[in-house]
């Protein structure tokens, strides 16, 4: 999942060593009390070596969590379930999700965008599995101090920024990606849902061609972009 990914290529991997990239496999779960557990250990190590270790990405969720010593539920995956309600998702919009959660437990529904389908997926799966209303998460500070850095852009360089992304991953051969990923895991397969692989799934659904693809997938960061800069306001006390 490289190229829809944008993750790291080899030479940026070579120069400079990186942690819990390319640490998973494409159908293998992977959740936030796992990627947690990764990233203090590869804290641990970067310490234990001299070094500091420089957080980094876009996911405020769980940049958040690990500098606030988030404890996430421990309810493991249940693949079954989560099959049924991205079939459900499909079928009926992710706003059938939003609107059973907010009827199980309206305090998480108001804090889950409503087109946040892995989040309101991992909720219900919370939900169903307890038979109770998510309870506020508990906290234990992390060992070490940090400090959040800031690279402020202008909304419209992140939006050319954004747009030069997207022709270049189906350059690179985002349509033959997804291709593969079908074949891997099926098109149940929750990561399908997100930005660019959807709109490459809908090449090769036939839905529409490749240009109208890259328009779409132009088109989608944008909304998540603003989302992206609600997580890191100057202004946070944080």
């Amino acid at each position: 999942m490289r190229i829809g990914t944008a993750a790291p290529g080899d030479e940026e991997l070579a120069a400079v060593p990186h942690h819990l990239v390319g640490v998973a496999e494409p159908d293998a779960p992977w959740t936030l009390a796992d990627f947690l557990e990764g990233a203090h250990a590869a804290i641990e190590d970067i310490h234990a070596r001299g070094r500091l270790p420089l957080i980094v990405g876009g996911a405020g969720q769980y940049v958040w969590a690990l500098l606030e010593g988030v404890q996430p539920p421990a309810v493991p995956p249940d693949p079954a379930l989560r099959a049924r309600l991205e079939a459900e998702a499909r079928e009926h919009g992710d706003e059938a999700l939003h609107a059973r959660l907010a009827a199980l437990d309206p305090p998480s529904a108001e804090r889950i965008d409503p087109r946040n389908r892995r989040r309101l997926i991992r909720a219900l799966e919370i939900i169903e599995a307890t038979g109770e209303p998510i309870a506020p998460l508990a906290r234990v500070p992390p060992p070490w101090p940090w400090r959040v850095v800031g690279l402020e852009w202008s909304r419209s360089a992140l939006f050319r920024r954004a747009d030069e992304r997207a022709t270049r991953m189906y350059a690179a051969g985002l349509v033959a990606e997804t291709r593969a990923l079908v074949e891997r895991c099926g098109e149940d397969f929750e990561a399908l849902s997100s930005i660019g692989y959807a709109e490459a799934l809908g090449v090769l659904h036939g839905e529409w061609d490749e240009p109208e693809a890259i328009e779409r997938t132009r088109a989608a960061p944008r909304r998540l972009i603003r989302r992206q800069a609600a997580w890191f306001r100057p202004a946070d006390p944080r």
